[in-house]
C-alpha cells in the first residue's frame, strides 16, 4: 500500500515529500486484512476452476488504491468499491496489464535490474493512471455506490481562498 499510496499521488499533481514514502504505513493494519481477503477470495473463485479466480482477481485489482486514497474505509468497503468501480472494465485492464508484456520481459532478462530502477515505478505509475481514469469514469456516469470516490480536486484545482484556510497551519 506504500506503493499505492505514493503512486496515486502523482497523477493528482500532489507535490511528495520523502516522509510520503512511509504514510502508508499508518494503515498497515487494513491493508494486510484487504491483502488476505482479496487472496482468500480470489482462491475461493479459484476453486470453480482458475478463470474466475482471474477474473475476480481483475474485479478486487483497485482495492488497494481505493484504500490507499481513503484511509476511512475498512478493507471490505474497499474491496466493494473495487468491485463496482471495475464493473465492465476487467477486459480492459487485462489488455492494458499484457501491454507491459515486453517490459516484465526485461525485467526478467536483467533478472530484476531492470523492474527496481525502471519498470516496476513505470508498471505502478501507469496503474495507478488507469485508477484515477477510472474514477473518472465512475464520476462522469455517476455510478451508485462510489460517491466517497468523488474528489472533485482530483479533477480541479481548488481555489485560493480555500486551500489557504484549510491549509493555514502549514502555508
Amino acid at each position: 500500500i506504500v506503493d499505492d499510496v505514493t503512486f496515486s499521488s502523482l497523477p493528482k499533481k500532489e507535490e511528495i515529500a520523502v516522509g510520503d514514502l512511509f504514510s502508508g504505513f499508518s494503515n498497515t493494519g487494513r491493508a494486510l486484512w484487504l491483502y488476505i481477503l482479496v487472496a482468500v477470495f480470489t482462491w475461493l473463485w479459484s476453486l470453480l476452476f482458475v478463470i474466475p479466480g482471474i477474473i475476480k482477481s481483475y474485479s478486487y485489482s483497485m482495492a488497494f488504491y481505493i484504500l490507499a486514497d481513503h484511509p476511512e474505509l475498512t478493507a471490505r468497503e474497499a474491496l466493494a468499491k473495487s468491485k463496482v468501480i471495475m464493473e465492465g472494465h476487467k477486459w480492459e485492464l487485462f489488455l492494458f496489464k499484457l501491454s507491459f508484456f515486453g517490459w516484465e520481459t526485461l525485467n526478467f532478462v536483467t533478472h530484476g535490474i531492470a523492474g527496481i530502477f525502471f519498470v516496476n515505478p513505470y508498471i505502478e505509475l501507469a496503474t495507478a493512471e488507469y485508477y484515477v481514469n477510472l474514477r473518472a469514469i465512475a464520476k462522469k456516469e455517476n455510478i451508485e455506490g462510489i460517491e466517497v470516490l468523488n474528489d472533485n480536486y482530483l479533477f480541479e484545482y481548488a481555489e485560493e481562498e480555500l486551500l489557504k484556510e484549510m491549509y493555514q497551519d502549514i502555508l
